[in-house]
C-alpha cells in the first residue's frame, strides 16, 4: 500500500501553474487574483514558504501598499530562506548565508533594520521586494515548473511506449507522480486531435482500458479520476470523450454515479451534441439511484467547485422571509400565520401525487 508524504492545498498542478502565471503576470488585477488564490490555499492547508512570501510581497505592493507590511514580508522572506541553513550552520551569520544563496546584501540589511524598528522608505522596500520576487521565481517557481513539464512529457512518452511497444508505462515513476500527472497525460492521448469516431480502434481502446485497470491496483481511485475527467470533457462538448465514457462504463472502469452527476450539471445544449444514445440509456438506468443532495449541499453547485472559498465563491443560505403587504396590520399577519399550517397540510397531502407524476408520467430522460 502506497502512502503520500504530503498533502498540498492546490487541487492539481495545473492550478499551481495558473497561480504562478497570475502572480508573475505583471498585471495588477491578475496579481491580486493570484494573491486571493494563495490566501484560499493557506486557509485549507499549510503552504510552502516560497508561495506564502511571494503572495505577501505582491499584496503589500499592490493591494495594500505600506512600508510596514512590505518590511514584514521581507523579514519573512529572509527568515524562511535562511533559517534551514542557519540551523545546520549556527556559527554562520544570516548575512553570509544569504550571500551564499545569491540574496543581495541590502535585502538582508532591510531585514536587520526592520527587525530593530528602523523601516526603509517605501520605494526602497519595493525595490528590495522586486529582487526578492525575482529570487523566488528563479529558485522555487521556475525549477518547480520545469519539473512539472518534465514529468508530464516523460509520462506521455511512457504511455505511448506502452501502447505501441507494450513497455511498462509506469515502471520508473513514483505513485505520487502518477497520481499528479498520469490522468492528464492519459486523457491527452485518449482525446488526441488526430482521433475521431471513425479512426478510434477497438484494440487501442482495449489497451487503454487495461492500463487503467492495472493502475487501479496501486492507485484505487485512478479509474474514477479518468472517468470524471472524461465526463467533464464531454460536458464541454467533446464528442470523442463520449465514446470513451461509453466504453469505460461498459467495462466497469468508470464511476456511473459520479459520471451521471457531472453530466446532470452540464449545459443541455452543449451536452446534446456529444451524448450518444447508449450513454443516455446507461445514465437513465441510474435515475432511481441519483444521490439526494440536501438543500444546502455542495452537490447542488456546478462542477469544478469542489474546493470552495469565500474569496472566490460568495454564497449563503437563509430562510425565506415572509413579505408583509403595506396595507396589512399586525393582526392580519397573525391570522395568516395561524392559517398557514392548514395550507401546508393540504399541500403535503398533494405532494406525493406531484412527485409520482414527475417520475412516471413521462418517458423522457432528464439529464439536468
Amino acid at each position: 500500500m502506497f502512502s503520500f508524504e504530503k498533502a498540498v492545498a492546490w487541487q492539481n498542478w495545473n492550478e499551481w501553474e495558473d497561480v504562478y502565471n497570475l502572480l508573475y503576470s505583471g498585471n495588477q488585477a491578475s496579481i491580486l487574483q493570484g494573491v486571493a488564490k494563495v490566501s484560499a490555499w493557506s486557509a485549507r492547508l499549510p503552504i510552502p514558504t516560497a508561495v506564502e512570501v511571494t503572495a505577501s510581497l505582491q499584496q503589500n505592493m499592490y493591494q495594500d501598499p505600506n512600508v510596514l507590511g512590505l518590511s514584514l514580508s521581507i523579514i519573512r522572506f529572509i527568515n524562511g530562506v535562511v533559517e534551514p541553513f542557519k540551523q545546520m550552520h549556527p556559527s554562520n551569520s544570516i548575512s553570509s548565508i544569504g550571500s551564499s544563496l545569491g540574496i543581495p546584501d541590502y535585502i538582508t540589511q532591510i531585514r536587520h533594520s526592520a527587525t530593530h524598528g528602523k523601516l526603509p522608505s517605501f520605494d526602497f522596500a519595493c525595490f528590495a521586494a522586486q529582487e526578492a520576487l525575482k529570487w523566488l521565481q528563479e529558485n522555487y517557481w521556475l525549477p518547480q515548473l520545469t519539473a512539472i513539464i518534465r514529468y508530464k512529457n516523460d509520462l506521455h512518452t511512457s504511455i505511448i511506449g506502452y501502447l505501441t511497444k507494450n513497455e511498462d508505462p509506469f515502471e520508473f515513476f513514483q505513485p505520487n507522480i502518477i497520481a499528479s500527472f498520469g490522468v492528464d497525460a492519459l486523457i491527452d492521448i485518449m482525446l488526441n486531435k488526430n482521433q475521431n469516431r471513425g479512426t478510434l480502434k477497438l484494440n487501442f481502446m482495449k489497451k487503454v482500458g487495461d492500463l487503467i485497470q492495472e493502475t487501479s491496483k496501486f492507485l484505487s481511485y485512478f479509474p474514477a479520476a479518468v472517468g470524471m475527467k472524461l465526463a467533464e470533457k464531454m460536458a464541454q462538448g467533446n464528442s470523442l470523450a463520449s465514446i470513451w465514457i461509453e466504453y469505460l462504463l461498459n467495462r466497469g472502469l468508470a464511476p456511473r454515479k459520479s459520471v451521471s452527476m457531472i453530466l446532470n450539471c452540464a449545459d443541455p445544449e452543449i451536452l446534446q451534441k456529444s451524448l450518444p444514445d447508449p450513454v443516455i440509456e446507461i445514465i437513465g438506468k441510474l435515475d432511481h439511484e441519483k444521490i439526494q443532495w440536501p438543500p444546502t449541499s455542495i452537490g447542488n453547485l456546478p462542477i469544478n467547485t469542489e474546493n470552495l472559498t469565500l474569496l472566490t465563491d460568495e454564497f449563503c443560505f437563509a430562510e425565506e422571509v415572509q413579505e408583509i403587504p403595506e396595507n396589512s396590520s399586525k393582526e392580519d399577519v397573525k391570522e395568516e400565520t395561524v392559517e398557514q399550517p392548514e395550507n401546508n397540510e393540504a399541500e403535503s397531502n398533494e405532494q406525493p401525487e406531484e412527485t409520482q407524476k414527475s417520475d412516471g408520467s413521462s418517458d423522457e430522460i432528464e439529464l439536468w
